[in-house]
């Protein structure tokens, strides 16, 4: 498929990552870009507060884990791009909200 289709395009990107949070345990990493968030993808995203934070919730009051797939630069010997689907259990920590990162819409 076309990273370039909606599907696979951008629907927000990680900001500020805090220590201990379910966001650090799952690795996500300030930058990642994010190209789904559980079901969500480019395809029906609409906002954060719309699309994202609903399957939050839901996620937390049944305790399931979400998929989040993330494109991300990695720079080593050479600068590439990688993409990795990582798994996300949002909760309750000692942090504010169930994440404990910041996304910032993508446009």
């Amino acid at each position: 498929a076309d990273p370039a289709a909606k599907g696979g395009r951008c629907i927000c990107v990680v900001g500020t990552v805090h220590a201990g949070s379910p966001a650090a345990s799952a690795g996500l990493r300030e930058g990642d870009s994010v190209l789904r968030f559980g079901d969500v993808d480019g395809w029906s995203f609409t906002s954060i507060e719309s699309s994202i934070v609903p399957l939050v919730k839901e996620a937390v009051a049944a305790s399931r884990q979400l998929p989040v797939e993330v494109t991300r630069v990695e720079s080593g010997t050479e600068v590439r791009i990688e993409r990795h689907t990582l798994q996300l259990s949002p909760r309750a920590w000692e942090g504010s909200g169930f994440v404990g990162c910041v996304l910032h819409p993508h446009f």
